[in-house]
């Protein structure tokens, strides 16, 4: 069972978050882009009102109409918005604080 909520941060400290884990949509998964066998981070998905953002937050929006957010100090990526649904929000894992209980809750559906 996800924790009542996962702190979070960039690489440089600048910008921090929380997410309500009792918000847990879908466990860690894999983005692939392109026709590439390269994988992207590892996301979470939680619902939009889960995200709590503390600190200034960068975003752009790739062709794939998917918005990324990221620390615009150091660049690290945060979380994903779009394009399939305004209520839900993909948390970067590596953006996550997590110990290796929590990161075990979170990749539970990875293989």
């Amino acid at each position: 069972m996800p924790q009542a909520a996962f702190l979070g941060r960039c690489n440089c400290g600048g910008t921090h978050f929380t997410v309500d884990g009792a918000q847990l949509l879908c466990s860690a998964h894999l983005v692939r882009e392109g026709r590439t066998a390269l994988t992207q981070p590892l996301f979470a998905t939680f619902y939009s009102t889960a995200l709590n953002v503390l600190g200034p937050v960068g975003s752009y929006t790739k062709a794939d109409q998917k918005t990324h957010h990221f620390c615009p100090s150091c660049g690290s990526l945060l979380f994903t918005t779009g394009p399939c649904s305004n209520d839900t929000v993909e948390v970067a894992l590596s953006a996550l604080d997590q110990s290796d209980a929590e990161a075990g809750v979170l990749l539970s559906g990875v293989r």
